[in-house]
């Protein structure tokens, strides 16, 4: 690096550092080490289930269907929805909140027998 860029400030200089963190003590009780062991936990199931619905829509065409068991806010559905496949929700939340959902994102609406009132 040379002299001119170490004067400017990280914007001018195009380069990003860290973000400005304070940088944390490693954790000294049982009580911490079993939460960041419970986080590692987590962030590793969501990272297996990001592949997972990743592999699942790089296999989907147009014309495929999909079904999704407890759609809930449509999140894996909308995922589904791109690939051009058909996609059946079943989801079970209250009516207000379905035909909300179905509104915004364009969807023929269905009514469920179980859905709450």
């Amino acid at each position: 690096m040379s002299d001119l860029e170490e004067d400017l400030p990280e914007e001018a200089s195009g380069k990003r550092g860290k973000k400005d963190k304070r940088s944390r003590p490693l954790p000294s009780t049982p009580e911490e080490i079993e939460a960041l062991i419970r986080r590692q936990k987590r962030n590793l199931r969501k990272a297996w289930a990001e592949g997972y619905l990743t592999a699942i829509t790089a296999m989907l065409k147009p014309g495929d269907l999909a079904v999704d068991c407890g759609a809930n806010m449509g999140v894996v559905t909308e995922r589904l929805a791109a690939t051009g496949a058909d996609v059946i929700a079943f989801v079970r939340i209250n009516r207000q909140c379905h035909a909300d959902q179905c509104c915004r994102r364009g969807w023929q609406r269905h009514s469920s027998a179980d859905a709450d009132g």
